[in-house]
């Protein structure tokens, strides 16, 4: 569910402890970015530990419209290898009635190092979506598990948080059966070509090494037809 951070008309104090993701890292964080020696790129890992639940960062950047992220993905990000744009998806309602509310985040140019955590199909992180004295919410990583000191930060791309991805197409088009897996909340991995995220198979091995790692990196054919292939779309948990 969403989380609701105390704000301007709040009497509580600054150092009230539900004003957390307002006040930016954690002073008791140390993060530090690497480049991964498997070919990942760039990674985000911790050199302190950290306990279960604590909040660790905000996946920060410029929020922009869909037009304007179209814009970007058909221009300048055609021929750029890596992409942190991240679309979060918050469901609202059920059925029929029920909505879909997007937040486009584009840390590109404007961010902070939350864009540099790579994906695991068994993460140590979890994003939520948190609102401070706005409608507009902030994706913000917690720790899902106690993270010991030298771990890599990683959360599930797909908003599945680690968990079995459904097989079965809710709406089934006709025609044979196919082998190609479908994910609830599906994602782009934000460190791939847009050349490659031109196919609607997800064909990006995912290299996380996790036991029950899902073989791709989460991929939303959606994405791909709107000129957006590339983007990290995610349902916070």
């Amino acid at each position: 569910p969403p989380l609701f951070e105390c704000n301007a008309r709040c009497a509580c104090p600054a150092k009230c402890h539900l004003r957390l993701v307002q006040h930016g890292i954690p002073a008791s964080m140390r993060l530090e970015v690497f480049r991964c020696a498997d070919g990942r790129g760039f990674g985000l890992r911790t050199s302190v530990p950290i306990g279960r639940g604590r909040f660790v960062c905000e996946y920060a950047g410029e929020v922009i419209r869909w037009e304007e992220a179209r814009r970007r993905w058909s221009g300048e990000y055609r021929t750029i290898a890596a992409n942190y744009v991240l679309v979060l998806r918050e469901h609202v309602g059920v059925g029929a009635s029920g909505r879909i509310y997007r937040t486009i985040i584009d840390p590109t140019r404007r961010g902070n190092v939350g864009r540099f955590a790579n994906h695991s199909c068994a993460p140590n992180l979890h994003l939520t979506a948190v609102r401070v004295d706005s409608l507009l919410p902030r994706a913000c990583l917690f720790a899902a598990r106690d993270i010991g000191a030298g771990e890599e930060l990683c959360f599930d791309y797909s908003g599945l948080n680690g968990a079995p991805p459904q097989v079965a197409d809710a709406n089934p088009r006709p025609g044979p059966p196919t082998k190609k897996m479908r994910f609830e909340g599906v994602t782009g991995e934000h460190h791939q070509s847009t050349a490659e995220a031109k196919g609607l198979e997800p064909t990006v091995p995912c290299r996380c090494g996790a036991e029950r790692c899902r073989g791709y990196l989460p991929f939303d054919p959606a994405l791909a037809a709107a000129d957006c292939s590339g983007a990290l779309s995610t349902t916070p948990s």
